[in-house]
């Protein structure tokens, strides 16, 4: 999650949508980041749903606080990954 945060913040989107399993709901409820749900198919342990995350900088420092990793941290492994930092404006 806090990954898909970094990439949100980086390349300026608001939004994020994802596929997930039932078992992610109590996950993404208990670290502070669950998503506006659109659409589940099945029921129970067999429930795969999709969901839409925004964006929020609250959001990101639970996250960060939750896993113990530092934003300096988070933004060099992005950096690393990427080859820019998150906080390079994008150029069209």
């Amino acid at each position: 999650m806090l990954g898909g945060g970094e990439l949100m913040r980086a390349f300026d989107m608001t939004h994020f949508v994802g596929v997930f399993d039932a078992h992610m709901t109590r996950v993404y409820r208990m670290i502070g980041a669950l998503p506006e749900v659109l659409g589940t198919s099945g029921h129970g342990r067999g429930a795969i749903s999709v969901g839409l995350w925004n964006y929020d900088a609250s959001v990101r420092d639970s996250l960060l606080a939750r896993a113990g990793v530092t934003s300096d941290l988070s933004e060099h492994w992005f950096a690393r990954s990427f080859g820019h930092p998150v906080a390079l404006p994008l150029t069209a």
